[in-house]
């Protein structure tokens, strides 16, 4: 399924009706990415225990750029490079497939000992991340599909993988409720946050480098460079499994189990006193101010049975066709 954002920071025209079309997919889709500049799109699924299947799509014109089928059970995860010329796959089978754009032969890359969680390129596209159930993390260079790093394992499953705009950082997303910073060039951890006690669901930067991520507390949370928390979302009526900043980064998008997505927007910081004005000191013993809360703009629930994009394509061609003889007689 395809919505509309808006564009720029005007979230007037956003809601259930910015639906676009749907797009065919054998079988059924376990995630979805878009390219860095959003002109494609992979989905990947397949059919649970037979076969794994992925599919990259250009966004403008719903055609299929490439088709790939592999093993034998379903694609949990993956990415697209920021050239397009390469997308990554991984799944229960514990191996990650780099799939050439343009017809040079698949890579496959081992090492995981565990279903493979999580799979993201740094935005400069040297460098790929992959992560797994058993808290495995490997760094591999993208073009030689060597591997570059081995990153201290994680006591759970690792459910996201993210990196910052300067592809110098790289943040896990633990179920053990930690996130996690490394620096890209050695590996060493530089920061460590409990973010969501009951265990993190999913992380992603924005492009001023906001940290936003959402957890089984059903809350959706924003962190700035260093770590400390700047805005929180209410508890959530269920688990905000995926959560991600628009191009503009004062809005992001969420989606829950129940298939309702969500737009936030991130409220102003407080206005602050003008220079040589007093201001009262806080008393002692008084409690600390709590995060503020992200603003929910709009929500929608996904079409339980949309129409196909042919289907939608079909009415449209109707609805030039109904409209030519009234514009003709104008």
């Amino acid at each position: 399924l395809c919505y509309g954002l808006p564009a720029g920071e005007d979230t007037s025209t956003w809601g259930p009706r910015r639906f676009l079309g749907s797009l065919p997919f054998p079988g059924r889709v376990h995630a979805l990415c878009f390219s860095r500049r959003g002109g494609q799109l992979l989905a990947l699924g397949g059919v649970g225990a037979r076969e794994g299947r992925a599919l990259l799509y250009d966004v403008r014109s719903g055609r299929v750029l490439v088709r790939y089928a592999a093993g034998k059970d379903v694609f949990l995860c993956g990415d697209v490079r920021e050239d397009v010329a390469q997308f990554a796959l991984g799944g229960p089978d514990r191996k990650v497939r780099l799939v050439s754009c343009q017809g040079e032969p698949e890579r496959v890359l081992e090492g995981h000992t565990d279903w493979i969680t999580a799979i993201s390129y740094s935005p400069d596209g040297v460098l790929l991340a992959t992560a797994d159930r058993a808290g495995g993390v490997f760094v591999w260079e993208s073009r030689g599909a060597q591997r570059y790093l081995s990153l201290p394992a994680h006591p759970a499953r690792v459910s996201a993988l993210a990196w910052r705009p300067d592809s110098n950082l790289l943040v896990t997303a633990c179920e053990d409720g930690w996130i996690r910073a490394f620096e890209a060039y050695e590996g060493k951890e530089v920061k460590k946050v409990r973010a969501h006690p009951a265990g993190v669901l999913a992380a992603s930067f924005a492009p001023d480098g906001r940290l936003v991520t959402s957890g089984r507390d059903r809350r959706l949370k924003v962190w700035d460079g260093a770590g400390s928390l700047l805005a929180q979302s209410p508890p959530l009526a269920d688990l905000p499994l995926q959560a991600r900043f628009s191009s503009v980064s004062s809005l992001l998008v969420s989606g829950d189990w129940q298939g309702d997505l969500r737009l936030w927007s991130l409220l102003p910081s407080a206005p602050q006193p003008k220079p040589g004005a007093k201001q009262a000191s806080p008393k002692k013993g008084a409690p600390t101010k709590a995060a503020p809360k992200l603003r929910m703009v709009a929500s929608g629930r996904l079409n339980a049975a949309p129409l196909p994009l042919e289907t939608h394509l079909a009415q449209a061609r109707a609805e030039a066709l109904r409209a030519a003889p009234a514009a003709a007689a104008a």
